[in-house]
């Protein structure tokens, strides 16, 4: 507490330490002269030393002004550590400081050392009525963070002169969403939102605060369907035109690095066969009913649903009669279902996995004719006959679940 500045206010009803501390004139060292009035005055001071024992605190007076100065953040902050102190002492009281801010005081116990005055202070304890306290508000949208069942911000009160956070409920809204809040912004057409505060208080302590807001209200799973089509118009656009060093990646690295959305996959989509739905959706892809019955089949515990760039297609992890079949698949390329066998012990899986994604990365870069000259064993290629009216699906269908029995 050393070194830190207090204002101390003279009042009519006595000299006040913290809004709800005061001490006597007298016990300030001061009376009343008969017939003058004494307006109200502050000092400040700084705080030399505490003595913890003496449950005092020694004081050095820096500035006599006219008039209330209200009592400073750190003052208000700190009632408990004053609540501590029953005396006060000053290093020094400058008379004519004192004249001139107080002229209808006069000294009490001129006796006392002028070097060290104490006066004993008497804490008192208000019995505070509880009050409800409104307030309206305006927040940019980019300054709320989404929390699990609600939206928070900070928000300055006029009646306490302080920020203090607010939240605004609304059950639909996670704190995944926060990433991504300009999505629900865009889709709801505003920037800010508007509302008022509801507010408990008890003298200066908030007992509870809430807020309310129609564009909160807004937010409804309505509006995260919107936000998830949003987002995979997003990320499908950003996939089918990606070049880079991204070649084969799972679902979080489809949202993360190649779509640079700082959020989950799984914040938006149940599981990845849902975010595989939304995407053939939303392509008009000529493979519709084909992906669909591979992702219906696809070992999401063994295998989670891999995504291979330009031309954007899918690579899906098939249990077969005797082996497993990792099975790559074009959006809307008219290319062939490309077809592995694969072993179903646990070392052999992923070094099998490996060597595949090494395969699809060289035929991207060469071309596919050297590989399928090549007569890898355990790999079969399945053609799309697109002039049967079900686009060739039946016969496509029928050679899967052959090739599957092998």
């Amino acid at each position: 507490m050393e070194q830190h500045e207090l204002i101390i206010q003279f009042r009519p009803d006595g000299v006040y330490l913290s809004p709800d501390k005061w001490i006597t004139l007298e016990q300030a060292g001061f009376e009343k002269i008969p017939g003058k009035e004494s307006p109200d005055a502050s000092w400040r001071v700084r705080i030399i030393k505490n003595i913890e024992e003496e449950e005092r605190i020694f004081c050095e007076i820096i500035e006599y002004k006219k008039g209330q100065i209200p009592f400073g953040a750190w003052q208000l902050r700190f009632f408990e550590a004053l609540g501590g102190v029953t005396s006060v002492s000053f290093r020094s009281v400058d008379t004519r400081s004192r004249l001139q801010t107080l002229p209808g005081i006069r000294d009490y116990s001129p006796g006392q050392s002028t070097e060290e005055v104490v006066y004993i202070a008497r804490p008192i304890v208000y019995e505070y009525q509880r009050e409800s306290v409104k307030q309206h508000f305006s927040v940019p949208f980019k300054k709320v963070q989404f929390e699990n069942g609600q939206v928070s911000f900070d928000y300055r009160i006029e009646r306490l002169n302080q920020p203090i956070r607010i939240t605004v409920p609304n059950s639909v809204i996670r704190e995944e969403f926060d990433a991504v809040k300009n999505y629900f912004g865009k889709a709801l057409g505003f920037k800010k939102i508007n509302g008022t505060i509801q507010i408990e208080m008890e003298g200066p302590q908030v007992i509870s605060s809430i807020g309310f807001s129609s564009e909160i209200e807004m937010i409804t799973a309505d509006t995260v369907e919107s936000v998830q089509f949003s987002l995979t118009k997003d990320i499908l656009k950003k996939a089918t035109k990606e070049d880079g060093a991204h070649t084969i990646v799972d679902a979080d690295e489809l949202f993360n690095s190649v779509a640079n959305l700082p959020v989950s996959s799984e914040a938006f989509f149940e599981n990845e066969g849902n975010l595989l739905e939304k995407l053939i959706q939303l392509s008009d892809s000529k493979h519709y009913r084909h992906l669909r019955y591979l992702s219906s089949r696809q070992l999401f515990d063994k295998q989670r649903l891999r995504f291979v760039l330009r031309p954007f297609s899918f690579l899906f992890l098939l249990q077969g009669k005797s082996k497993l079949h990792v099975i790559w698949e074009t959006l809307n390329t008219s290319e062939a279902t490309y077809m592995w066998r694969v072993g179903e012990e646990p070392l052999e899986l992923p070094i099998r996995l490996k060597q595949i994604d090494g395969l699809i990365l060289q035929m991207k870069l060469t071309g596919k004719t050297s590989y399928l000259q090549s007569n890898d064993d355990g790999f079969v290629r399945i053609k799309h006959d697109y002039t049967d009216a079900d686009g060739g699906l039946a016969k496509w269908m029928a050679e899967l679940e052959y090739q599957l029995g092998e």
